[in-house]
């Protein structure tokens, strides 16, 4: 699978092709996700667990994009710095920013644990 005209990253040649199923798609659903990398996914467990119904759509395939395209790393930095969201939007923005960009570790730890029964 081929990525933005770029070679094939390893997380892509693993990813395992879903097809386009469409299986338990009603007009009831109370969000519309687009994008099936891992901030889609991790949206829309969190959404399920609020009780919303949710439903998740991707162009490509599961992990194709961003997702796929990276080494599949997180981090805490953001294209745009620090300094240059205090400048736009405050201290207190930016803090905001620092601490979501730590919690989703959490969030997607935790996910990862779960599907994977804790086996590591």
């Amino acid at each position: 699978m081929k990525r933005d005209g770029k070679l094939e990253s390893i997380w892509q040649s693993e990813i395992k092709h879903y097809g386009q199923e469409q299986t338990g798609v009603t007009s009831n659903k109370d969000v519309v996700i687009v994008g099936a990398g891992i901030t889609g996914i991790t949206c829309a467990l969190m959404l399920q667990k609020k009780g919303m119904n949710c439903i998740l759509i991707e162009a490509n395939n599961m992990g194709f994009g961003t997702t796929g395209g990276t080494t599949a790393h997180l981090n805490t930095f953001f294209d745009t710095p620090y300094y240059q969201v205090i400048k736009d939007f405050g201290l207190e923005s930016a803090k905001l920013l620092a601490y979501g960009a730590m919690e989703v570790h959490d969030i997607i730890k935790e996910g990862i644990e779960k599907a994977s029964g804790g086996v590591r």
